[in-house]
C-alpha cells in the first residue's frame, strides 16, 4: 500500500539540513524530527517499507566513522527515490543514503558497530541501528515490520516515530480547533466594532 503526501520542505532547505545532522550539529531530536515529518521524500520512503509490510535499516551520511563499520553490499550511487527505497528494503542489508539524502549509496550493505557498546534493543536490525548511530554519531532509522514502528537514532538520541497517518490526524485537529478560535475572535471583533460605532452616535443624542 503506498501512502504518499505532498513534499512541504523545499529541497534545498531539506538537503541542507541533513548535511547539518551529518556534520554533528544536532542537539536533540527537534533538530531532527523535521527531515521525517510526513511528505517529506525520506519519509515518504520509510512509509512505502511500512505500509509494504517490510523491515529495513537506513543509514544516512558519509562520515570516516562510518568507513569501518558499512562492510559489503551493492554500490549504487543512483538518485533518491521512495519508491528505490521501498524495492532496496526487500534486501537484507543496511540502505546506505548520502549525507544529503540526494543519492543511494549502496544496499544490501552489512553493519559491524562494536558488540561493547551498549544498546537497550533485543532484535538484530534494531541493535545495529542503536550502535551504529552511537559510534559514527550518525542518523540511522530501523523499519520493524513485526511492530509496524519507525524508530530513529542519533548519537545518545533514540526516538519512535508516530504513524503519518496520525500526525496528520492530531494536525488537522489543531488547525480545526484554530480555525474556530480565529472565528471567535471575528465575532468578538465585529462586536467590539459595532459598539464603538454605536457609543459616538449615543453621545451625541445626549449632547
Amino acid at each position: 500500500m503506498s501512502m504518499k503526501h505532498k513534499v512541504v520542505p523545499e529541497e534545498n532547505w531539506y538537503s541542507k539540513l541533513l548535511a547539518n545532522i551529518d556534520s554533528g550539529d544536532v542537539i536533540n531530536i527537534t533538530d531532527i524530527l523535521p527531515i521525517l515529518t510526513p511528505g517529506t521524500p525520506l519519509r515518504n520512503g520509510l512509509d512505502e517499507i511500512l505500509f509494504g509490510n517490510l523491515g529495513a535499516l537506513i543509514v544516512i551520511g558519509s562520515n570516516d566513522s562510518l568507513k569501518d563499520i558499512l562492510k559489503g553490499g551493492i554500490d549504487l550511487d543512483i538518485d533518491f527515490t521512495s519508491q528505490r527505497v521501498f524495492e532496496l528494503a526487500k534486501m537484507d542489508g543496511a540502505i546506505i543514503l548520502s549525507n544529503d539524502g540526494k543519492k543511494i549509496i549502496s544496499a544490501n550493505t552489512l553493519l559491524f558497530p562494536s558488540i561493547e557498546i551498549s544498546t537497550k534493543e533485543t532484535g538484530t536490525r534494531h541493535k545495529a541501528a542503536e550502535r551504529t548511530a552511537k559510534q559514527a554519531n550518525t542518523l540511522t532509522i530501523a523499519v520493524s515490520e513485526r511492530k509496524n514502528k519507525i524508530s530513529v537514532y542519533y548519537g545518545q538520541i533514540h526516538h519512535q516515530l508516530d504513524q503519518s497517518s496520525e500526525v496528520l490526524r492530531r494536525a488537522s485537529e489543531t488547525l480545526q480547533i484554530l480555525e474556530k478560535q480565529r472565528d471567535a475572535y471575528d465575532e468578538s471583533l465585529d462586536a467590539l466594532n459595532a459598539v464603538e460605532q454605536i457609543q459616538p452616535a449615543v453621545i451625541l443624542l445626549n449632547y
